[in-house]
């Protein structure tokens, strides 16, 4: 998600995810002590949080999820769970106004 725009809110992320404020908080965390994530308070309201990624995130989101990689990461379900897992992943893209792309 952060590798397609310039900055998300932490609690658009949240929303995007539909997970806890405590988990998202943790997963971001994460990232950060990897280098991939940057979170900076907002200059325009210091509640909000604001996240970018990073140049090392970025080369890592370009090179993870090359077309071998995603085999790999199916490559653990059937068939069958495979195409279901596409079909689920479709409809949240298509909620989330993102009709159009691959779930790959």
């Amino acid at each position: 998600m952060l590798s397609g725009q310039e900055e998300v809110t932490q609690k658009e992320l949240q929303e995007t995810l539909g997970i806890q404020a405590g988990s998202v908080s943790e997963i971001i965390s994460k990232l950060e002590a990897r280098g991939l994530v940057a979170r900076e308070r907002d200059d325009a309201d210091k509640r909000r949080v604001l996240l970018r990624i990073t140049e090392e995130g970025k080369k890592r989101a370009e090179t993870d999820f090359d077309e071998g990689k995603t085999e790999d990461l199916y490559g653990v379900l059937s068939e069958e769970e495979q195409e279901t897992l596409k079909g689920l992943l479709g409809r949240l893209l298509e909620s989330w106004g993102m009709t159009g792309q691959d779930p790959q």
